[in-house]
Formats: C-alpha cells, structure tokens, sequence
C-alpha cells in the first residue's frame, strides 16, 4: 500500500470518526463521546501523518466542550 493510499484510508476513517463524535454531541450520547474519542487517540498514537495527528488532537479537545448555541436559547 502505498503512502498516498495510507493516508487516504486513514484520512476516511477520522472523517468518519469526526461525524460520530458530531452525533454524539448533537445528542449528548456520552457512550458514543467516550467511544469517538478512544478512537481518535488511537489515530494520535499511530498515524505517521501529522496532519491527521493534529486534526485528532484538536477533535479530542473540543470533544466535551458544548455545543454551541447557534440560537441563543440557551441561557
């Protein structure tokens, strides 16, 4: 497998692991939270991409904050 296969395969599964953690926000399913971010510290721990590693990291430190209130109907 070459590199440019490695790194579209591994750039298919972050952006399917982003919209699982999307969800999972969206609906405050914290099992699902929990599960999306255990997956995006794998990618961290293995990716040989930077790219990808930091797109991960940054997902893993938004993951927990809310969501935000496009709205203002939160007070």
């Amino acid at each position: 497998m070459t590199k440019v296969m490695m790194f579209a395969a591994e750039r298919k599964l972050l952006d399917r692991i982003a919209g699982e953690l999307l969800d999972a926000r969206a609906t405050s399913n914290h099992a699902a939270l929990v599960e999306a971010v255990e997956d995006l510290e794998v990618i961290v721990m293995f990716t040989d991409f930077p790219t990808l590693r930091a797109r991960a990291s940054e997902l893993i430190k938004t993951a927990y904050e809310p969501m935000p209130d496009p709205w203002g109907l939160r007070s």
